[in-house]
């Protein structure tokens, strides 16, 4: 099966050579007689060619273009098409849907076309939502995110992609409004225009010095055409001029004084490159050239050569690039600021705090180790470790992220361990051999001190080291089935010794050893905010146990079990080896593994 992009362009082949003269009404142009016509097919067709080229390669802005340079010359279909493709590569959702609806009005569609263009706007409605702007004083030019989209009262809703937007809104004599929105898919909202007459500032005159009557831009918004004079604020503001086809020039910086008119007179040049700058986070303030834009994305035309963007937001590190554009390129910059951990802002945002956190965990492994699992062969059954480990904790975390806590806990972990080749020890004699079950429990309190690395917003992810001690206590119950030995074996009543050997069972008998363990505790975990100071948590942290001095089985303080299965009082035909001990054993390993999912609960004071 074909990738998407792949599938999408092999169904655009079948109109790649197919350069019809029905155009739709808004793109269509006057005939400039045949030959000419047969020219801008020509030039446009080669235009096209190379949005294909570029789009095998997956290099959709420069792809899109190329076709949109393609529908300038001349409009088809097939460039209208996979310029509406390319956009949607590019996630410009709303544009895509805008150029297919373009593409409807072409009057030689397929039913195959129409049934595309159905099914591909039905699925980008999904990504694309609507901003109502509603402005009581009217005559506004309206941008969305540094992109014209008209003076108010705009004809309707205006399409937006799903996600964050800067809405400005800009008339002479009056303050410039700028609202930042967050519009999800399908969802409309609308943002109230409050425009505020300036009542002190100053004014700006912008000069064509090629009396060309180019369209004046203020702070990105068309308001006339040059030469223009109108009130603005005192401050910086940015102007540029647009005329015919490629002639206009870059926006420069001109600062208004209070009650004074600056004047710029400017020179239409030929700008033929493209530059588009995506800053995140949408609030970022872009600058070209030294010329601050605005913020939020920006797009236009600029001369051929070297440039430099930078971009900026308070709580990030600033960026900076140059950039090189030949003539007719088109490039998108990409820029992700960083987070500056230094930033005040992130200190008011997540000041340094109290908190309080509870926790459990449900720690497993395959073994504890030592002698009983090391022995565990052939017929032994090992089972796995389980356990429950609970944990509260109380500590202060500063505005970075950075934490530093006191853990204080209780672990319980047990393991059973089923048939293991074993022998009883009588005194004096050879070993009754059998198979021994095991039943070791670990238990006890848990102290660590940890640091912590703490980030996220709404979504959040938590790393944590704790180190300290495991104050446990290991007992190890056994039981088992032996059997005596010819060597030996002895009735108590008849005195007789060298019986043939019998079977017998032996009741749990345990011991208990009073062991502190080093403790390392790494820990990840994810979580999210239910609140200001709520967060609840889901992660993994292991338990790294080292024991200081390890714990063994002694024989010596063991009380002797009886062998054989002589009852009380004895009869004369049972058989005993006497009183019997259990061999020594490491009843855990050097180091104890303990892996544990668990749950967390936070609180911040």
């Amino acid at each position: 099966m074909l990738p998407r992009w792949r599938r999408l362009w092999v169904s655009a082949a079948v109109v790649i050579f197919s350069w019809s003269v029905a155009v739709p009404p808004a793109l269509a142009q006057p005939s400039a007689g045949v030959a000419g016509e047969e020219a801008r097919k020509n030039e446009a067709r080669a235009h096209f060619q190379r949005g294909l080229e570029l789009s095998d390669e997956q290099a959709w802005d420069a792809a899109y273009a190329e076709y949109v340079t393609s529908i300038g010359i001349y409009p088809t279909k097939a460039a209208t098409k996979n310029a509406a493709l390319c956009l949607r590569m590019m996630h410009r959702y709303a544009e895509s849907l805008d150029m297919l609806e373009s593409f409807t009005h072409f009057s030689n569609l397929t039913p195959e076309d129409r049934s595309f263009a159905d099914r591909e706007m039905r699925d980008l409605k999904r990504f694309v939502g609507q901003l109502v702007v509603n402005d009581a004083v009217g005559g506004a030019q309206i941008s969305v995110d540094g992109g014209d989209r008209g003076k108010t009262p705009l004809s309707g809703p205006l399409r937006v992609t799903a996600g964050s937007h800067v809405v400005r809104a800009f008339k002479p004599g009056f303050a410039p409004f700028e609202r930042q929105l967050v519009i999800a898919g399908g969802q409309t909202v609308t943002v109230d225009v409050k425009l505020e007459a300036i009542t002190q500032g100053g004014r700006l005159r912008v000069v064509d010095q090629t009396d060309s009557h180019a369209q004046v831009l203020v702070d990105g918004a068309a308001v006339g055409t040059a030469p223009w004079e109108g009130a603005v604020g005192a401050g910086t503001h940015t102007a540029a001029l647009k005329g015919e086809g490629a002639l206009g020039t870059q926006p420069v910086s001109v600062p208004v004084k209070l009650n004074e008119t600056a004047t710029i007179t400017l020179s239409p040049e030929p700008l033929e490159a493209q530059l588009r700058v995506e800053p995140t986070p949408a609030s970022a303030m872009t600058a070209l050239d030294g010329v601050t834009l605005g913020r939020g994305v920006w797009e236009g035309p600029v001369r051929q050569g070297d440039h430099k963007v930078e971009v900026a937001d308070e709580g990030f590190l600033s960026s900076q690039q140059n950039v090189r554009l030949d003539k007719g390129a088109r490039k998108v910059i990409a820029v992700q600021l960083e987070r500056d951990p230094n930033s005040p802002l992130w200190r008011t945002m997540h000041p340094p705090h109290i908190f309080l956190e509870a926790q459990a965990a449900a720690p497993l492994f395959p073994s504890l180790g030592g002698d009983l699992s090391g022995g565990c062969s052939g017929g032994c059954s090992p089972g796995f470790a389980l356990g429950v480990l609970g944990q509260l904790r109380a500590g202060y975390e500063l505005s970075s992220g950075i934490g530093f806590s006191i853990d204080g806990g209780y672990a319980w972990v047990r393991q059973s361990i089923s048939s293991r080749s074993d022998s009883l020890l009588p005194k004096g004699g050879a070993p009754d051999p059998g198979t021994t079950s095991d039943t070791l429990t670990l238990q006890g309190p848990i102290v660590t001190a940890s640091a912590s690395f703490h980030r996220g917003e709404k979504l959040t992810w938590r790393g944590r080291v704790g180190i300290g001690a495991w104050f446990a206590n290991v007992n190890d119950s056994r039981s088992g089935t032996y059997s005596t030995t010819t060597a030996i074996g002895l009735n108590p009543v008849t005195g007789m010794r060298g019986l043939p050997p019998v079977t017998y069972s032996v009741s749990p008998v345990s011991e208990s050893v009073g062991t502190v363990y080093g403790a390392l505790v790494p820990e990840f975990r994810v979580g999210w905010r239910l609140g200001d100071s709520t967060e609840v948590g889901f992660g993994v942290q292991a338990l790294l146990a080292l024991p200081f001095s390890a714990p063994h089985w002694q024989p010596n303080s063991q009380q002797p079990v009886v062998t054989g299965n002589c009852p009380t009082p004895a009869n004369n035909t049972c058989v005993t080896d006497g009183g019997a001990v259990y061999s020594t054993s490491s009843l855990t390993g050097s180091v104890v593994v303990l892996i544990a999912p668990e749950l967390s609960f936070t609180y911040s004071l």
